[in-house]
């Protein structure tokens, strides 16, 4: 099924839900456009069921992306502070150096990256920003798409006069419906189990 949720952004940062709609899909298997004019018949009525519900017409979204097209990749580089105590400026720098990664496949593209563990002289630390060392490294997760495959999903939609203002993988933030901040703190295994994919992130 395809699935449209639109809401209002609150001035706490809560997004009130105005509205959910589905509707069944065919021509898409584990993520994987088949066939565009399927699927695009079925966004469209997604489409046009919310904005005769709310009375409003959708021109951008953020849309969710799954898939074994879908994959984690880890890269870890370091920097050499200045001052005695590392920076904010040492963390930008190799968050830059983060940004100019290049992939070694050209069918891929990174959908979004973050750091996991920081490192000041080999010791693991939570906050680097202020602890004294010599060598700051950084071990960041990329999460890399297939870029064919997004680009088939990306036609479907624009095909319905939609805008995508950015893909969301769905493992990235499924985990904020389920668990609260605590257990993401501990560590948790959040599990999504679907009709044709199952997301575990973790």
């Amino acid at each position: 099924k395809v699935v449209i949720a639109v809401g209002s952004l609150l001035e706490d940062g809560i997004v009130d839900v105005m509205g959910v709609v589905s509707e069944p899909i065919s021509g898409i298997t584990a993520g994987r456009v088949d066939n565009s004019e399927m699927v695009a018949r079925s966004i469209a009525a997604a489409k046009a069921k919310i904005e005769q519900q709310l009375g409003m017409h959708i021109t951008e979204v953020y849309a969710g992306i799954s898939g074994e097209f879908i994959r984690c990749a880890q890269v870890t580089d370091r920097v050499f502070p200045q001052e005695e105590s590392i920076t904010r400026r040492d963390i930008e720098e190799l968050d830059r150096r983060m940004q100019g990664v290049k992939l070694p496949d050209d069918r891929e593209l990174i959908l979004s990256y973050e750091p996991l563990r920081y490192m000041i002289d080999d010791k693991e630390v939570d906050e680097p920003c202020g602890a004294f060392g010599h060598v700051l490294s950084a071990t960041y997760n990329f999460i890399l798409c297939d870029k064919k495959l997004r680009d088939r999903l990306a036609g479907c939609l624009k095909s319905q006069g939609i805008t995508i203002k950015e893909f969301v993988p769905n493992a990235l933030v499924s985990h904020l419906c389920v668990a609260n901040t605590e257990e993401v703190v501990d560590g948790a295994v959040v599990i999504d189990l679907g009709a044709h994919i199952t997301d575990v992130s973790v």
